[in-house]
């Protein structure tokens, strides 16, 4: 009986051994390989090391095309927001780059030496490209506006053309909204265009530019949004030819 109880003693001993060896060995794997996921914090498991590079752009920021000066660059054209209203200028294109200004993507637009560094916001920095400029005569096209208005508020843009250019401008907007627009150094009752009363649409607008210089456009409410303090967003889009 005793020498039962020792064997199976011995018996019961080597089975825990053989249990620990086995239990070592499954926590040991993989830990020199290559291929070791983890969790990652959406819970989806991937890859150890993966990343990714893409910029998320901020929407503070009104991203205008897939690319400057040309499509697939990192570089964005910017249109008219509260963060870039005082950046923008008739005579040049407004460009974000993201990162700081010493970054490859931003260096890579004012390195032409007529472009400048003019601000930055969440994490873009902001480039002036004048027009005149090889990076700007290759992405010419249409200049664009938006904003919003309450009640009999107003808001004025501008552009610059010159004599004998062809211009179209055309309002997105609710039907409330109408544009007037001014010509070089004229007054509100000098409107050359008032959408209000025109006929067929009053949302489009294109002539002849009669003089070279500065016009003005005034985007403005009526009926019962203006009357009643209502607040609409618009987007105006300016081209030339």
């Amino acid at each position: 009986m005793r020498i039962s109880n020792r064997l199976a003693g011995v018996a019961m001993a080597g089975l825990i051994t053989l249990a620990g060896c086995s239990s070592q060995s499954t926590g040991d794997a993989g830990l020199d390989g290559d291929d070791v996921a983890t969790a990652g914090t959406d819970g989806q498991m991937t890859d150890a090391g993966e990343a990714t590079d893409a910029f998320a752009w901020p929407g503070s920021l009104r991203v205008m095309g897939d690319g400057y000066p040309k499509s697939g660059d990192p570089c964005r054209r910017l249109g008219e927001t509260a963060a870039t209203s005082n950046y923008l200028d008739h005579t040049a294109v407004l460009v974000g780059c993201p990162g700081d200004a010493t970054s490859a993507a931003a260096t890579s637009i004012t390195g032409n030496g007529s472009a400048r560094v003019v601000g930055a916001a969440d994490g873009v920095t902001f480039i002036s490209v004048p027009e005149t400029s090889s990076a700007a005569s290759r992405t010419s096209g249409p200049t664009s506006f938006a904003g919003d208005i309450t009640g009999n508020a107003i808001a004025t843009h501008r552009f610059a053309a010159s004599e004998g250019d062809t211009v179209n401008v055309t309002l997105d907007g609710p039907g409330s909204m109408y544009f007037n627009v001014l010509p070089p150094g004229g007054s509100p009752g000098d409107a050359i265009f008032v959408g209000s009363r025109a006929v067929d649409d009053a949302d489009t607008w294109s002539a002849v530019a009669p003089a070279t210089g500065e016009y003005s456009i005034i985007v403005y409410m009526m009926g019962n949004d203006k009357d009643s303090g209502a607040t609409r967003s618009y987007e105006l889009e300016v081209a030339k030819n």
